[in-house]
């Protein structure tokens, strides 16, 4: 949420301890940055050695409902042109990985581990989510053909919902210290119920790469008035990889145009 002369963001702590308020002033105006501060300790209460233990926690912007609902498209994209934001730094690097040892717990409902909204970042990590998802789901709802094996471990699933119109968003997933890979799976009417291959899936997307790393999904979407788009965004490894992950989505009015 921007205030005039400043920036204000806000930090969601999913298993922290502290929150380090920070007051700036820029141009005339204020703005409040919001620092999660990690959990020093791991379960009895003693430190761990070779680094501090990091909680699944939500890191980003939090704008609101209205802000993200008024932004406004940007112009249209000309041959040449990249059409997306830059891809985003991840929340953590390699040598943090043994420092990243579960993802919480899968909230609901049903297979949700949370909701994920736009400029949102979360770290998480695959142990412990849902086994929902495998290879014959992700080939037979055209997602990805079957050559990745699919079929071991658990995945995280995040809710991602779209306002009415013309939107586009970018998930970002920065897996350092597994292979990981990321889906976006469409599904509109499902209420409380998470899309299994039962369903009708009319948009899935998904970016493998074939090691740790970095990849990123564009999801679109079309609807009227009143009416969101309902993203499923999931998490998980090939063969049977797992490991902790950030994810940060970007969002956008219109089918063309930068972010805004």
């Amino acid at each position: 949420m921007s205030n005039e002369g400043g920036i204000s963001t806000n930090t969601i702590i999913a298993g922290g301890v502290g929150l380090i308020v920070l007051m700036m002033c820029a141009g005339g105006g204020m703005s409040i940055l919001t620092i999660g501060v990690m959990s020093l300790f791991s379960g009895g209460g003693e430190q761990r050695s070779g680094g501090v233990r990091i909680e699944p926690l939500t890191l980003g912007v939090q704008p609101s409902d209205d802000e993200i609902a008024h932004r406004k498209p940007g112009p249209l994209i000309l041959p040449g042109q990249v059409s997306g934001p830059p891809t985003t730094v991840g929340a953590f690097g390699y040598e943090q990985c043994s420092d990243i040892i579960e993802g919480g717990p899968v909230n609901g409902p049903d297979c949700l581990t949370s909701e994920i909204r736009c400029d949102q970042q979360i770290i998480g990590h695959t142990r412990g989510g849902v086994d929902l998802y495998d290879t014959k789901f992700y080939e037979k709802k055209f997602c990805w053909p079957g050559t990745r094996d699919h079929d071991s471990g658990d995945e995280r699933v995040y809710k991602l919902v779209m306002p009415p119109g013309e939107w586009r968003a970018w998930v970002d997933l920065h897996s350092p210290c597994a292979d990981l890979d990321v889906a976006g799976i469409r599904f509109d009417h499902g209420g409380d119920r998470c899309p299994d291959i039962s369903n009708t899936i009319n948009q899935c997307e998904m970016k493998l790469n074939d090691n740790p790393g970095s990849e990123r999904i564009e999801l679109t979407s079309q609807t009227g008035p009143g009416q969101n788009a309902v993203w499923y965004i999931v998490v998980e490894g090939k063969n049977d990889d797992e490991g902790p992950f950030s994810l940060y989505v970007q969002c956008a009015p219109g089918l063309g145009g930068s972010l805004r």
